[in-house]
């Protein structure tokens, strides 16, 4: 299944947007989201429009369109205006909220089209804008360019296809730094290391899982690949690779993988290389937990993580005895392991840190989603 953008050109039909001596936004966001289209689609993309003629949907309209078509990423087109003709000049990009692949999206765009002419009005967020706050994939708004501004039209004219080739050049370029080909959809996974050995790959994995992490080896292009987690929601997982470079995970994320661990089956193969249960030593005296046990094992860990503050999870560094013994009372268990959680739990954020430096044969430093 091909990866799904979906392009809005913004207002049309009975809805002109902004006008200037007879030029309307509705006939330049058409144009532009059309040229952008045929770039993306000769790139492999699935594209699919809110509109295709001069027709009017609202806002919410456009976001179920979206939405129904199961869309993974989108991009409305607009003109900017302002009060007094001439006054202004520029391309903006408006997003819901600066984080995720929309935020590096709408920076690649501003760069894009600043390089063609135009001044970088900048990234702005805008929460309550309806295509924005509805729509449940990473979505961005191009204002491109004021509409009464002689100066910027001139540019969007002249400059019409290096205009729609440097957007669709944005899109691909920010999809293809988070790993993203035009064949990927819906789901979407991590990669962390890259090996020609593949005991070291099986190494890097079997820290991961131990970490609680649910990580796989696929061997892929004469390489063996280290992935971890499936994401529905590519800003989960653009988020999840930031924390990744950074090793600024919580107790919440935590909890996340706990729940993903019991979709990869096997628990009891998977909690004998926790720490303390043979971790790449000799395993052939250890008795291994089966899978009711370490079942009863994931439910403690979760209890003492749900026994914990919001603000406990986001810093665990607040747990002296004292919480943690209250900890320890909420879930029922002894607080040897609330101390053990936590002291995983760090192991976790160290291996996070030094795992660029791990990564033999791939490049340094790089996480790279989905393949």
């Amino acid at each position: 299944m091909a990866y799904k953008i979906i392009l809005d050109p913004g207002h049309g039909g009975s809805d002109p947007g902004a006008n200037f001596n007879g030029r309307q936004e509705k006939d330049d966001a058409l144009a532009l989201a059309m040229a952008v289209g045929k770039f993306l689609t000769n790139a492999g993309f699935d594209v699919e429009y809110t509109r295709t003629a001069d027709v009017y949907n609202t806002p919410f309209e456009k976001a179920m369109i979206a939405n129904n078509a199961g869309g993974d990423l989108f991009v409305s087109f607009h003109r900017n205006s302002s009060a007094v003709p001439n006054t202004y000049t520029g391309v903006q990009t408006l997003v819901y909220n600066r984080e995720g692949l929309k935020e590096k999206l709408a920076e690649n765009i501003n760069k894009n089209l600043t390089a063609i002419g135009f001044e970088d009005k900048g990234i702005v967020e805008r929460p309550n804008l309806v295509v924005l706050k509805r729509t449940k994939m990473p979505a961005v708004l191009i204002e491109a360019g004021f509409i009464n501004s002689d100066k910027d039209n001139e540019l969007f004219d002249n400059n019409f296809n290096e205009i729609a080739q440097g957007i669709a050049d944005a899109i691909i370029d920010t999809l293809d730094d988070s790993g993203i080909s035009a064949t990927d959809a819906q789901v979407y996974t991590i990669q962390v290391g890259a090996f020609r050995n593949g005991q070291l790959a099986n190494n890097m994995a079997a820290q991961l899982k131990a970490m609680q992490f649910p990580a796989m080896v696929v061997f892929e292009d004469g390489l063996y690949k280290v992935r971890v987690g499936e994401f529905k929601s590519l800003d989960n997982a653009v988020e999840m690779e930031q924390r990744l470079r950074k090793a600024q995970f919580t107790f919440d994320d935590y909890l996340e993988y706990m729940g993903q661990i019991r979709n990869m089956g096997g628990i009891g193969s998977i909690m004998s290389m926790l720490p303390g249960m043979g971790l790449g030593g000799n395993m052939k005296n250890i008795q291994m937990p089966d899978e009711d046990e370490a079942e009863a094992n994931l439910k403690r860990t979760e209890a003492i993580i749900h026994s914990m503050t919001a603000k406990e999870r986001k810093n665990p560094d607040i747990l002296n005895p004292s919480r943690k013994n209250r900890i320890a009372r909420g879930a029922g268990v002894n607080i040897s392991e609330v101390n053990r959680l936590v002291k995983q739990f760090e192991q976790m954020k160290k291996m996070m840190k030094q795992m660029p430096g791990m990564m033999k044969g791939a490049k340094k430093g790089r996480f790279k989603l989905p393949f």
